[in-house]
């Protein structure tokens, strides 16, 4: 092979070899320990490299070039046509160009070509429709369906024999059988994964893996096969993904009995082309943290391809983002902000997802991705990836959360980005005063009073002396708030206010049998004040009487966990106490142990929740 692609004179053999290897994704062969690169046309190797980039301005524009250069007897410069406008999500004009093309390939008897042409029309021509306004859509229904049985069959007997394999193709025969194949190999990697080997033979399972996913996605893509968002596809590397991140994730072990050594076989990281297919082939951000959620954030190690690969894709999906003109690109940015959560990234590549965080929020982003930016700044936080630059960074995205909070009529969706936002920037300086003042003019009181910790102490002087903090006359639908303020030192307890909350106490206890919402916050915000600031408290003792007689169990176990019967402790109790509560009960044995065992005992049934495992390990470890 090296003298075949170092002689100049055998251009066709070249020619014919390099469409062959194309098709198979091999960028390269080795000889004598010599990595030789393949060389591929430029023009093939530029509409290619930006589907695989997500780079769509790049293919718009190629597209719009091959336009004003197609030539009317050359099929393949139309189905790459079709194909780019598939990869652009326009179907319509990707219908029209695989019409053109097998009309061209018909008339060329170029019958393999005319096939996979026909496989396309048929079941691409459901995107069309559905990307069709009404007019268009009838137009599509009044072409004639493509029946693939009566096309194989018309086809003379020599390319019915010939083309089997395209038979397989338009029925997704092919997918179901390589759906069984990608099971096997993705037992047998996990099986290496979790056992531990003195010798092995031949390659590990995950590398026959992964080969079998990109021999199968560029079989596709090289052949303009355009049939990857069908189920029976998605499916496939679906289970690939799955299989990969638990490989991946899976610790490397090692033993050594008696002098002989054995170890279980992983994968070190993920690949560049793994972060292509979850990127590819889930739907949302939704999609891709199902398949994420059993990891830890930022514990997915990732090789430098692929960080370089993340580093180069950020522009683009930023770009196509500002464009808002593609459902598909629009997703893609919050699917790698979810992504980038759980994979381990470097200060650069944080700071170029910040810029498009940046760039990209507005009126919405907020309430629909709060959940893709808050893991992502915890999984930097916990990666210590905050620097002087992505914190100014930060500072800007936190302005607008606050001008964005301070316009909803219902901020509570995405609260908890904002205390995420908060602790990473630390300091709510004088710049902040137009937000919130905003805040307290439109009576997000809430929300002020959350921010309150953060500020410097000219902006906690503006607040309390806001006439809606100074002077406020908290009804029942405040009183958790009311004492929040208390506990944070904003406003001074009031006598009159204190008595008229624990007659409320007391009328909800006489009335109700059962706690209600209101009433549990309210007696759990009492719990904080008395733990967290009790030289703030009147009338402690009142108070405790009357959250000892509540219905509210997790109130009364906070309030007196000494004298507390374990026996009915309730572990998703930690959920509903705030980051300052759990330090002061975790200083306290007696919580300490039967959190514990509690957390051991569910454990070792394996009914422990993540979030609570979470809980533990940051405040009771």
């Amino acid at each position: 092979m090296k003298r075949i692609f170092s002689n100049k004179s055998n251009s066709t053999k070249v020619s014919f070899i390099q469409s062959i290897i194309k098709k198979s994704g091999i960028d390269y062969y080795q000889k004598d320990n010599q990595v030789q690169e393949i060389d591929k046309p430029s023009d093939e190797e530029n509409w290619v490299r930006a589907v695989l980039d997500f780079d769509f301005m790049k293919l718009t524009d190629l597209r719009n070039t091959y336009e004003i250069k197609i030539n009317s007897d050359d099929p393949e410069q139309s189905m790459k046509l079709a194909a780019i406008d598939y990869y652009l999500e326009d179907y319509v004009g990707s219908y029209n160009y695989l019409q053109r093309a097998s009309w061209q390939y018909y008339r060329q008897k170029k019958l393999p070509q005319y096939f996979i042409s026909q496989v396309n029309l048929k079941y691409d021509s459901q995107l069309a429709k559905i990307n069709s306004n009404e007019k268009l859509c009838k137009e599509l229904d009044k072409r004639n369906e493509v029946n693939l049985d009566q096309t194989f069959e018309s086809l003379p007997l020599v390319e019915r024999n010939r083309m089997k394999f395209l038979r397989e193709l338009s029925s997704f025969s092919i997918s179901y059988s390589l759906f069984e194949r990608i099971y096997v190999r993705g037992e047998k990697t996990l099986d290496e994964a979790n056992s531990l080997f003195w010798a092995t033979t031949g390659q590990p399972a995950y590398k026959v893996l992964r080969s079998d996913i990109k021999d199968f996605f560029y079989y596709e893509f090289y052949n303009n096969i355009l049939l990857d968002h069908y189920k029976e596809n998605t499916a496939i590397f679906h289970m690939y993904m799955r299989t990969i991140l638990s490989a991946v994730a899976t610790p490397t072990r090692a033993s050594n009995i008696h002098g002989i050594s054995s170890y279980n076989i992983t994968p070190e990281s993920l690949e560049w082309f793994d972060i292509f297919i979850m990127l590819r082939f889930t739907s949302d951000p939704q999609e891709l943290r199902k398949i994420l959620d059993q990891y830890d954030l930022a514990s997915i190690k990732i090789d430098e391809e692929a960080r370089k690969y993340l580093y180069n894709i950020i522009p683009n999906l930023v770009t196509d983002n500002k464009q808002g003109n593609r459902i598909y690109s629009k997703n893609l940015f919050w699917q790698l902000i979810c992504l980038c959560g759980y994979i381990k990234i470097d200060q650069e590549v944080f700071e170029s997802l910040l810029v498009g965080i940046d760039k990209l929020t507005d009126f919405k982003v907020f309430d629909r991705h709060w959940r893709e930016i808050d893991c992502l700044l915890i999984a930097a936080n916990q990666e210590s990836l905050l620097s002087k630059k992505t914190k100014e960074i930060i500072k800007n995205i936190l302005k607008k959360d606050l001008e964005q909070i301070a316009k909803e009529n219902d901020p509570s969706s995405h609260e908890k980005l904002t205390q995420q936002l908060l602790e990473c920037y630390d300091k709510v300086d004088i710049s902040f005063t137009s937000e919130i003042k905003a805040l307290i003019d439109n009576k997000k009181i809430n929300i002020v009073v959350d921010v309150y910790q953060f500020c410097s102490k000219k902006i906690q002087k503006i607040i309390r002396e806001a006439p809606e903090i100074s002077d406020l006359v908290p009804t029942p639908t405040e009183y958790a708030m009311y004492l929040k303020m208390v506990q944070n030192n904003i406003i001074k307890m009031k006598k009159a206010d204190n008595d008229k909350i624990i007659s409320w106490l007391k009328k909800q206890q006489e009335d109700k049998k059962y706690v209600n919402d209101e009433e549990e916050n309210v007696t759990l915000a009492y719990c904080n004040l008395i733990l967290i600031n009790p030289q703030a408290v009147k009338d402690k003792e009142k108070i405790v009487e009357v959250i000892k007689k509540s219905s509210s169990e997790i109130s009364k176990w906070v309030i007196d966990v000494d004298g507390f019967d374990y026996s009915s402790f309730n572990l998703n109790w930690l959920l509903g106490c705030s980051g300052g509560l759990l330090k002061v009960l975790a200083r306290k044995p007696i919580v300490r142990k039967n959190v514990a065992q509690e957390v051991k005992k569910q454990f070792l049934n394996r009914t422990l929740d993540e979030p609570i495992l979470k809980i533990y390990m940051k405040y009771f470890v």
